[in-house]
């Protein structure tokens, strides 16, 4: 009898307890006390893998947007992914450090790249601004530099990448105003200029002619002033015979060269001669000559070339093309 009652007794207290617990949904209630659901938050396990725990406790997988930054934790295992990846056939880089998607340009492993507004890499043609590159697919869109041909036309890239357009790279190669190497050019060079400095100095600061009334040198102006960096190499704009190499109070260090039949072209305001220029020595179109300066009557570091026919200034832009 005993026996029974102290079963009663403790089926009683197993009921009473029973009602006490109260399950709705995902939340479990036990004597009023409240368990939360799993917050959406980062997990962090061994060999340094994250996870990202939704609000139903599993893990995230697929793309991610957290915080204004976009991941991609993998498909199968949930680990949040780094480095290069193809997903669904287009080819994205996560940062190693934080997993954080990369779009517009950006480095990785030596090389330049370009990702879209959405991250997937960018191949082919690429206008960025004023100037235009090139992203080889056959180098899994590395920015192209140096020269490269393209169905069949041949072109030239800056180190930086940026299309060279028309200008000399060389003694034997011009590209014409699409980038494109031009031949014709080339069996015409000894008939023309080439820019004095590297293309990408081609901003005029003072043109040929009057020019008003002038804090430093001269009113009417007998050449162009071309912006240029202190030190930018200076290259001859014709082949000729150094006539002139000296220093003057207006015009500082500065060269002429004989291009016969009257011909003479000026270059003024030079930090420095370049090693072996001295009077007498015969260059060719394109030979370093020196390096811009801000020697003499100048207001700052740039460039004066003139062209002189049968001892007239003329104006340079007649018997050389801006860049």
């Amino acid at each position: 009898m005993k026996n029974k009652t102290r079963k009663h007794l403790l089926l009683l207290l197993f009921c009473l307890m029973s009602v006490a617990f109260a399950v709705t949904g995902n939340t479990v209630y036990a004597s009023a006390a409240k368990v939360e659901a799993p917050a959406r938050k980062w997990i962090f396990g061994n060999y340094d893998r994250v996870y990202f725990q939704k609000t139903d406790g599993t893990l995230h997988k697929g793309w991610l947007r957290r915080n204004g930054y976009v991941y991609y934790m993998h498909e199968t295992s949930g680990v949040r992914v780094s480095g290069w990846r193809t997903i669904q056939g287009k080819r994205y880089f996560f940062q190693r450090n934080n997993g954080k998607l990369v779009t517009g340009w950006f480095h990785a492993d030596g090389k330049k790249y370009y990702a879209s507004s959405n991250g997937s890499l960018r191949t082919g043609w690429l206008t960025d601004g004023n100037s235009r590159y090139y992203l080889n697919a056959s180098k899994k869109g590395a920015m192209q530099t140096g020269w490269a041909k393209i169905k069949e036309k041949k072109y030239y890239f800056y180190p930086n990448g940026k299309l060279a357009v028309k200008t000399w790279i060389d003694e034997k190669h011009y590209v014409n105003k699409k980038g494109v190497l031009d031949l014709d050019m080339v069996r015409k060079r000894k008939d023309t200029f080439r820019w004095p400095l590297d293309s990408q100095w081609r901003t005029i600061t003072s043109t040929f002619g009057y020019r008003g009334e002038m804090s430093v040198g001269t009113s009417d102006h007998d050449g162009l002033d071309i912006a240029a960096n202190m030190n930018t190499p200076i290259y001859a704009g014709r082949s000729g015979v150094i006539q002139t190499r000296k220093y003057s109070e207006s015009a500082g260090n500065y060269i002429e060269i004989d291009h016969e039949n009257g011909l003479v072209s000026q270059y003024m305001h030079m930090t420095k001669f370049a090693a072996g220029i001295k009077r007498g020595i015969r260059v060719k179109r394109g030979q370093l000559i020196g390096y811009v300066g801000s020697t003499g009557w100048s207001t700052g570091p740039h460039l004066h070339f003139g062209v002189k026919v049968n001892g007239v200034c003329s104006d340079p832009l007649k018997f050389v093309r801006k860049p």
